[in-house]
């Protein structure tokens, strides 16, 4: 290019001179100064990518994408282009190529785009799944998005142990085999990638037949008594419970009617209601039926007379309360000789007595009196001896108690004067 410029030739003679002068351009292949590169971005972003480049003359810039020439998205001055496109989508993915081009040729500069896109959920899916209980349960998952998203599945917080009864499915979903009531609640499917989080929350109902937890038994009453059969059921959805009598509908009234427990309740009893009654469980799973007989019995009237209590024959007496010395013994008798009935009067007069008793004499250990004064000197000069003495008497020993231990006598020596 240093060759381009303006040429003079010159030409004379004796007869003059002449001159002539050209241009001379030199035309080079065009060079990029700028390249488009490569561009990850996410779906619904905005896509630039810019391409320079120099030439003699001047290149033209030209855009294609996926061998397919791209209109109108960009501008060409001097050499810079730009291509913008708006809200990418997924399909925008794929080789971009800007191309610079004169009359001397072209080159090409290649740039990669992918579009990401966050995760979208397959399908519009109930948020409210019902299955029976015991069966299988498949909560679905299905999502798209690139790269290709990643599934969690949580209940109440906690994300949710894979197991042999608890699968996840390929497709994202939670397949749970052999449903128990534990599985029943809320469940929450997350699904992520790099380009966005999105999330489903679901809940689980486990339907199952009717089971009586709580029977009417048997009742037998007189008439114009209360009659009152209980009958509980569970079940999902949960039971509703009505009452028959021999398979038909039973007469109501204000003495026959039903508690808001479902219980039966029959006042002011009467012959015409003896009959075998029937409580029904049913939910959309099934029905569950309990019979139960009540008879009622006529009201026989009599005559009660007062029974007076009468005490029984006297017990034993019990043995002393001490095994030596004065004690006490005791023995006593019951009101049920008869016992008062029907307004009687009660037994009269005491029920318990008490006597002093006395097996034997306590044995008595001996214990020593006071010691004596001491007696006088044995000699009234030189060395002599002195005596005190003590009695076993305080008390004495008796009844095979024990003597008193130690001397009945104490003797000192004694000196008063030496003799002459």
């Amino acid at each position: 290019p240093e060759d381009s410029g303006t040429y003079t030739c010159v030409a004379n003679n004796a007869a003059g001179e002449d001159t002539h002068t050209v241009s001379l351009t030199v035309h080079v292949l065009p060079t990029f100064t700028e390249l488009p590169g490569d561009v990850s971005l996410n779906k619904g972003e905005q896509l630039r990518l810019n391409c320079k480049a120099t030439g003699i003359p001047l290149p033209k810039l030209t855009w294609t994408f996926n061998n397919n020439i791209i209109p109108a998205h960009f501008d060409s001055v001097n050499g810079h282009s730009e291509l913008v496109i708006e809200r990418m989508s997924k399909e925008d993915s794929g080789t971009y190529v800007c191309t610079a081009e004169n009359s001397v040729g072209f080159v090409k500069a290649i740039g990669f785009v992918d579009v990401k896109e966050p995760p979208v959920f397959k399908g519009d899916y109930p948020s409210n799944w019902i299955e029976p209980l015991g069966g299988n349960a498949i909560l679905n998952c299905e999502v798209k998005g690139d790269p290709a998203p990643t599934i969690q599945w949580s209940r109440r917080g906690m994300d949710i142990e894979i197991s042999h009864r608890i699968r996840q499915l390929g497709n994202g979903s939670l397949a749970i085999y052999g449903t128990i009531n534990e599985d029943a609640g809320d469940y929450t499917c997350v699904a992520t990638n790099e380009a966005g989080v999105v999330e489903r929350s679901m809940s689980l109902t486990l339907q199952s037949p009717p089971v009586i937890t709580l029977e009417p038994i048997e009742t037998i009453i007189n008439a114009g008594g209360k009659v009152v059969l209980n009958c509980q059921a569970t079940g999902e959805p949960h039971p509703t419970i009505t009452w028959s009598r021999q398979g038909h509908s039973i007469p109501w009234d204000e003495r026959i009617n039903v508690l808001s427990n479902n219980s039966l309740y029959i006042t002011a009893a009467q012959k015409e209601d003896t009959s075998e009654y029937e409580c029904v469980a049913r939910n959309l799973m099934g029905s569950v039926l309990v019979r139960v007989p009540v008879i009622v019995q006529e009201t026989k009237y009599n005559v009660l007379l007062a029974v007076h209590g009468g005490f029984s024959q006297w017990s034993t007496w019990r043995s002393c309360s001490v095994t030596c010395g004065k004690g006490i013994q005791k023995r006593s008798r019951v009101c049920n000789n008869p016992s008062p009935a029907n307004g009687g009067k009660p037994c009269q007069g005491s029920d318990s007595e008490m006597r002093n008793c006395q097996h034997k004499l306590c044995p008595v250990d001996g214990n020593w009196s006071e010691w004596s004064p001491w007696e006088e000197c044995t000699r009234s000069c030189g060395h002599g001896n002195r005596t005190r003495t003590r009695t076993c008497n305080n008390p004495s020993a008796q009844h095979g108690g024990q003597p008193c231990e130690g001397n009945a006598v104490e003797i000192i020596m004694c000196n008063i004067r030496p003799c002459p």
